[in-house]
Parts: structure tokens; sequence; C-alpha cells
């Protein structure tokens, strides 16, 4: 977790958490080309339809209660369609859980993958809750600096996310605050 003072200066707070992400490499062509499909596609409904029912039969309040249900139904099928089509998916995204430092415009991780700065990323980020939520975000490495741990090379790697849905953001940003108050919480029940 990162105090109020490493936070000073930036938009958005981060949070240390542990996610399964799918990233790959971009050209710049496949960049610019993604750019209008990422941004204006949100994994967020946007509109509430109007559930109709026989007069008397469900209130308002038990409609809200239902299509709330009913979504979060649908958006759970729709993850299960996604995880079973994953076999038959380009095999160009790799696929890792890393410990990221996140906030609502980048992140910072530890890679075995070796990363350079000024590459184009797309990654697509699993944030817990429920329902699980996919989030993809076209990003830029602007750190990436090679670690010698052990026996092994590592890369530190930022990534800034330069276009991402705001909707998406959003529930990025409710997630880290979300997970912020769990820290939070633990450490005041710790003490």
């Amino acid at each position: 977790m990162v105090g109020k003072a490493e936070n000073k200066g930036r938009e958005f707070f981060r949070v240390n958490v542990r996610i399964p992400v799918e990233f790959r490499r971009l050209t710049l062509e496949e960049y610019k080309d993604m750019e209008d499909i990422v941004k204006y596609s949100s994994i967020v409904k946007r509109e509430r339809p109007e559930i109709e029912s026989p007069k008397g039969f469900i209130d308002r309040d038990e409609k809200d209660s239902l299509f709330i249900y009913l979504e979060m139904i649908n958006r759970k099928l729709d993850m299960v369609i996604e995880l079973l089509k994953q076999t038959e998916r380009d095999d160009s995204y790799i696929k890792r859980f890393f410990d990221v430092n996140l906030s609502g415009s980048g992140m910072k991780f530890l890679s075995d993958i070796e990363f350079c700065e000024g590459d184009f990323i797309e990654m697509r980020l699993a944030i817990p809750g429920l329902p699980l939520s996919k989030i993809t975000t076209l990003c830029e490495v602007v750190r990436a600096k090679r670690i010698e741990e052990d026996t092994l090379s590592l890369w530190e790697v930022g990534l800034k996310f330069n276009v991402i849905n705001e909707e998406d953001r959003d529930l990025l940003v409710s997630f880290i605050f979300a997970r912020e108050r769990e820290l939070l919480r633990a450490r005041k029940d710790y003490r």
C-alpha cells in the first residue's frame, strides 16, 4: 500500500495487489487502429432497460433488485463464454499473475519478460470481485529497468494507461478504493 506522502502530485491513489493479466505488444499501427475501440467500448453497462411485468406483480424496488441480479448473471455468463473461447483465441497474448502497484493511470510490476521503454502494449486486467471484470487498456512502457535478482533477470516495468474507457477507469478506481478500505480495516483490526 502506498502512503499519502507518496501520492502527493499523483492524479490517482495506488494499491498493491496480485491480479491476472493478459498482454501483447502492439505495433504503432495496431495501437492506432485499437484506440477508438478501447476508448468507446466499456465493460460497464450504460442503460438499464425497463422490465415489464403484470400490474401488481413486481414493485419498483423488486424490479431494481431483479435487474441487478440479471445483469450480474449476464456478466458472469459473458465471462464463462470468454473463458471457453480462450482456447480458440490467438496465442499472441501472454498470460501472467503479477504483483502490481496499480492506479487509475497506470501500473508498475516486476516481469520475467523483457520490456523496452516506448513499447505499446494492449493490457487486459482481471479485476477481482463479483462479477469478475476484465478491463482492456492500451499502454505505453514509460519505464523498463533490468534487475538481476539471484540468478534471474527481471524487468521493473512501468506502464501508463494511454487509452482506457472512462467508465472502465471509474470501475478500476472503485476497486482500488475498496481494496484500500480493506487494507485500512485489516490494519485497524490488527492493532
